[in-house]
């Protein structure tokens, strides 16, 4: 049970397609939260309990049901661009992510893999149809998204 395993086995996806994130978990849908799942499945910190402790990872296919479930177990928290602050991630949390496109609240989510300074980097699944590293500053990317959320793999409140 590794957040270690979880972040590199999402980071030897990069350039996949859904399909085998999709077929996992059996559903066609969009996988971004089903990448995440798969991942903590392969790192064995999946689980399907209610309620669970860090670094425990839910199985769902969506964000919203994700981010609920974080909040329930007290590992949700409003992001924080200060990397001083209790509130900023830390590499193998999740970040929910408000895309520019839609304007919709948790609409994609990715897992956390590297922060320096105000730069967070994340690996997300069903990123132009791929798993991609995504970089954001100011916890913002133009033309792409807003960070709102850390689901903490490390703490709870």
């Amino acid at each position: 049970m590794s957040l270690s395993t979880f972040v590199s086995t999402a980071e030897a996806q990069e350039g996949n397609g859904g399909s085998t994130y999709q077929n996992w978990y059996g559903s066609n849908g969009a996988w971004c939260a089903m990448f995440i799942s798969w991942c903590a499945d392969q790192a064995d910190i999946l689980t399907q309990e209610s309620s669970a402790s860090y670094p425990l990872v839910y199985k769902t296919a969506s964000v919203t049901t994700m981010r609920t479930w974080y909040s329930d177990n007290r590992r949700a928290f409003a992001i924080s661009a200060s990397p001083t602050s209790g509130n900023y991630p830390q590499v193998g949390d999740l970040v929910t992510i408000r895309p520019t496109s839609t304007g919709v609240d948790h609409g994609h989510i990715g897992i956390v893999v590297a922060t320096n300074g105000n730069k967070i980097t994340t690996i997300e699944g069903n990123t132009a149809g791929k798993v991609k590293r995504v970089e954001y500053t100011d916890l913002f990317r133009a033309g792409y998204g807003t960070l709102q959320w850390v689901l903490s793999n490390h703490t709870s409140w």
